[in-house]
């Protein structure tokens, strides 16, 4: 639920800035900050390198909440 009402507040500043594409991985990457410490947890991304190039599409499968941190990170 904090999660969610932040993204909304996130959002809805992004948007009337207009940078609403970027919403997604302001959220995703502070969820990961927050939540990887606080559980003490640690992700590693293989082939990192490759994702500085652009334009890109990311495709996750979603079947939990750990994605979103893989996202983030």
């Amino acid at each position: 639920m904090t999660v969610a009402s932040f993204s909304m507040i996130v959002a809805v500043g992004y948007t009337l800035i207009g940078k609403s594409p970027d919403v997604n991985y302001f959220v995703a990457t502070v969820f990961y900050r927050l939540v990887c410490p606080a559980l003490d947890l640690s992700v590693e991304v293989e082939g990192e390198e490759h994702l500085k190039a652009r334009p890109v599409v990311y495709m996750v499968n979603h079947q939990s909440m750990v994605d979103v941190l893989v996202i983030g990170k």
